[in-house]
């Protein structure tokens, strides 16, 4: 009689512990997270061009710097909603905050003004300008162009006092115009 107890107590104590187990599992089950859903990338911005592929597309400049099989642009107010699907098949999403067109507006009022040539030397097959740009206010000069009739160049130039010195490949028989580059991309032409 004492073997068929200890049989019985075996045989509650396997089944209690199935049950527990079962319970145990059921609860851990329930606390795992299923698949995440991913969201979907500006689904609250205006959709500007959804095959944006080259020169072409007036947004283009904001899908440039990846080789790219297609890219959607978005109106997100204050920002551009950029998704790019690379050679790859990989999604690029991207933001870009949108010009502000009123600093444009003041930039342009600021730099309108001109360039002059001051001093020109030639050194070492290097042709030395000096040159000074005039604005209407303060404007920061952030590069110049050098228009020669061969095309154009972008030199290097170190400011001075009140002028700015170019140097550039050309002699002094070239002609050229010296274009200075201001904020928000204004020209500055000579006089």
């Amino acid at each position: 009689m004492a073997t068929i107890k200890k049989k019985n107590l075996i045989i509650w104590i396997s089944f209690s512990l199935t049950i527990l187990l079962l319970i145990v599992f059921y609860f851990i089950g329930q606390q795992v997270p299923g698949p995440v859903e991913k969201p979907i990338p500006f689904e609250n911005c205006q959709l500007l061009t959804d095959s944006c592929l080259d020169k072409n597309c007036s947004y283009y400049f904001l899908c440039e710097g990846v080789e790219f099989f297609s890219c959607s642009v978005y109106d997100c107010g204050d920002k551009y909603g950029i998704l790019i699907k690379d050679r790859e098949n990989e999604t690029i999403v991207k933001e870009q905050a949108k010009p502000d067109k009123e600093k444009i507006k003041e930039a342009r009022e600021r730099c309108k003004g001109w360039t002059e040539v001051l001093e020109k030397k030639y050194e070492n097959g290097k042709l030395e300008i000096k040159t000074s740009v005039v604005t209407k206010g303060d404007c920061e000069i952030l590069s110049f162009i050098v228009k020669t009739d061969k095309g154009y160049q972008t030199p290097l130039f170190e400011k001075k006092d009140d002028y700015y010195n170019l140097v550039f490949s050309a002699s002094l028989k070239d002609v050229f115009e010296i274009i200075a580059v201001g904020e928000g991309g204004v020209s500055i032409r000579e006089k």
